[in-house]
């Protein structure tokens, strides 16, 4: 397989090349891929919060793990999810509120009004990506609620997920 693409060296197969050899030309590209595609370890007891997460009212906090510090050697191109699964009870807490923030700087808000009853789950989607140097990084899902009245919690199901490129 002498053809590879220019940017990451991912091999692909000639026309020439024999049909059988299609499971060593797919293993080829495969190891290649996941060389290239730096996936964080992602373990829901550590990119999840450990227990249900209060939103306090006012300024959203950081949602304790849901954080990830990283130290990439070179620029990378990160792409960040966060899904929090938010639950509330009591009066009306207002609005919800979820941000993704990198090293202490907010990327990503999004909200959540209250519609349903109490007790009712709901799913808040948050997406980032952006260039990063290399250098210590630390990337965080936060949460807070607009109003006084009412509860509203990050449940465990949530999830904060990042995935690195070398750029």
């Amino acid at each position: 397989m002498p053809n590879q693409t220019p940017t990451y060296k991912w091999p692909w197969p000639l026309g020439t090349d024999r049909v059988m050899d299609g499971d060593n030309a797919m293993g080829s590209l495969a190891q290649a891929i996941e060389a290239t595609v730096k996936l964080l370890p992602i373990n829901p007891g550590v990119m999840s919060p450990s227990s249900s997460f209060a939103a306090p009212t006012g300024t959203p906090t950081a949602i304790p793990g849901m954080s990830y510090t990283v130290s990439p050697s070179q620029s990378e191109l990160w792409v960040m999810a966060a899904v929090l699964d938010w639950n509330w009870s009591g009066a009306d807490p207002g609005a919800m509120v979820g941000q993704l923030a990198v090293d202490g700087a907010i990327v990503r808000t999004g909200n959540l009004g209250i519609l349903l009853a109490g007790g009712t789950r709901a799913p808040m989607f948050l997406l980032h990506a952006q260039t990063y140097a290399a250098g210590s990084h630390t990337v965080e899902a936060r949460a807070g609620k607009s109003a006084s009245s009412g509860v509203c919690n990050v449940t465990t199901p949530s999830l904060l997920l990042v995935l690195r490129f070398p750029r």
